[in-house]
């Protein structure tokens, strides 16, 4: 469907065709170079002895890593172990081979478990694999959201590790039994980190037989809603099981965005504060859009409020009538006329840290390129 924008400028009106004004996002983390069968997760590349940020960006939406080299050896005598924790990317497909071998060491801790053939969602080549620290090491994963966006959904399934492991074990911990369950928690934060929404279970892994029902692990990728969590700018995503040796690993691909549809000031909820933004931008909606960095589309996907194709002061009222149901309105309600004319009509646009991190930190060993 095809709108039009209308700018009042100073030599007159100027109408600019835009299409799908409210745009959505796709988090697929394809837009990350990797040599095919390869992984990144933050490993800077030396033995020098520190702590390295190795975070990363795809499609505007920030992934947390943090990289730790150690020397646990004595001088002369260096045992070097490199572990990590918040989020890699990979494109590996291995939905056979367990996580560490016969010598404890990790041999394919970045596989998707994604059943029959492995690799990203729908065919597609990359995904993230996070590994959430229950020790506390290294930080719990983190999505900073792009702004002006909202989490409407995402895919996730098992690793490889952590599924070899719940079904058959390993050197580390036993299969899971009537009982088990294996969960991913996310919750989400402000700009401030004060918690927004309603928190978001999902069972990787459910042992316990409620009312009867058979054991499962996810071994595909699956949607999980995040619908509750609008608003949010982080998502913080851990995982809690009732096994505590099973490696807590997951893998996402395909985080859905949606625009937050009257964030003015684009803090990611919708407040009095808005209608005041949203009149500042209406003086001069160029301007508003240079200072946001924002396209034509991504305006109109926020401030297109009443939905007629351009962004006007109709949109003011049709702001402040969502304002009763958004969190710190205060129940505004007041009548905001169009001018004459509808002469602003303006704009739509579009080794004992091996076994604090699962006995399973790398220690000093060449990594396999299939892991």
């Amino acid at each position: 469907m095809t709108k039009q924008a209308i700018y009042l400028l100073a030599g007159g009106l100027v109408a600019i065709t835009i299409s799908n004004p409210l745009v959505a996002a796709t988090v697929d983390l394809e837009d990350l170079p990797l040599a095919p069968n390869s992984y990144h997760n933050g490993d800077p590349g030396t033995n020098n002895v520190g702590t390295y940020d190795g975070s990363f960006m795809s499609r505007g939406a920030g992934f947390n890593n943090t990289f730790l080299v150690e020397d646990f050896g004595s001088p002369g005598d260096p045992v070097i172990v490199k572990f990590w924790g918040g989020w890699a990317y990979s494109n590996t497909t291995d939905v056979t081979t367990p996580g560490v071998d016969a010598s404890g060491h990790v041999v394919n801790e970045s596989s998707a478990y994604n059943l029959p053939g492995g690799g990203g969602a729908a065919g597609s080549a990359n995904y993230g694999v996070a590994y959430y620290d229950p020790f506390g090491f290294t930080p719990v994963p983190v999505i900073t959201l792009p702004t002006g966006a909202q989490a409407r959904s995402m895919l996730v399934t098992n690793t490889t590790y952590a599924a070899l492991s719940m079904l058959h074990g390993d050197q580390f911990s036993s299969p899971f039994h009537m009982g088990d369950s294996f969960v991913l928690h996310v919750t989400g934060a402000d700009a401030n980190g004060a918690s927004v929404g309603v928190p978001v279970d999902f069972f990787l892994a459910d042992y316990r037989e409620l009312n009867g029902q058979p054991d499962s692990l996810v071994s595909q990728w699956t949607s999980v809603d995040l619908s509750s969590l609008a608003g949010a700018k982080k998502l913080s995503l851990s995982i809690q099981s009732t096994n505590s040796g099973t490696p807590t690993y997951f893998a996402l691909d395909n985080l859905q965005l949606a625009p937050v549809l009257g964030d003015l000031n684009l803090d990611g909820s919708i407040t009095v504060a808005d209608a005041s933004a949203l009149m500042g931008a209406l003086a001069d909606l160029p301007a508003y859009e240079t200072a946001h960095h924002l396209t034509n589309a991504a305006l109109a996907s926020i401030g297109d409020l009443n939905g007629d194709g351009a962004v006007t002061n109709a949109d003011i009222q049709a702001l402040i009538n969502k304002l009763p149901s958004a969190p710190g309105s205060g129940g505004l309600a007041v009548g905001v006329p169009e001018p004459a004319g509808g002469g602003l009509a303006i704009c739509s646009f579009a080794c004992w840290i091996i076994f604090a991190r699962r006995y399973r930190y790398r220690m000093d060993v060449p990594r396999n390129s299939s892991a």
